[in-house]
């Protein structure tokens, strides 16, 4: 259940792709691949040794993974790969995931939905602060997709 998004019936529907770029980003070791390729672009496959307590088979098959979720790029120099973060698909996620926030904290609903949400929050304390602006359509459509 965890790897579906419910659609707006509440019922499961497909996979998202942020789901697979979620996944990819969880385990600690990617996560970290990810940290460092933020910090220094570029790094070759073998420099990842230094970095985390693994084997190089296991980094490698981190790398495939983060590459197969689009997360890392890579560039041939000779017999060497050197990977770097493709920062499209964590632009995308981060839009995703604001318009959640968005969403959540009552400041995507529209108008009357905003109000709504509003009283109900300054009801039980969390304060208001809404602007009823609405989620972006792009943002709803990666939620749904």
């Amino acid at each position: 259940m965890l790897g579906f998004v419910a659609n707006e019936a509440g019922t499961a529907g497909t996979e998202s792709p942020q789901v697979d770029v979620l996944r990819a980003m969880a385990h600690p070791v990617r996560w970290g691949i990810l940290w460092r390729l933020a910090a220094e672009p570029g790094i070759c496959a073998c420099d990842f040794t230094e970095f985390f307590d693994v084997s190089q088979p296991t980094i490698s098959a981190h790398l495939k993974v983060l590459r197969g979720a689009g997360l890392v790029t890579t560039r041939r120099s000779g017999t060497t790969i050197c990977y770097s973060i493709a920062p499209s698909r964590l632009e995308s996620l981060s839009r995703v995931l604001s318009g959640m926030a968005a969403t959540a904290s009552g400041r995507g609903l529209p108008g009357a939905q905003a109000a709504e949400h509003a009283a109900v929050g300054e009801a039980d304390g969390a304060g208001g602060g809404l602007d009823g602006r609405a989620v972006p359509d792009q943002v709803l459509g990666s939620l749904h997709a």
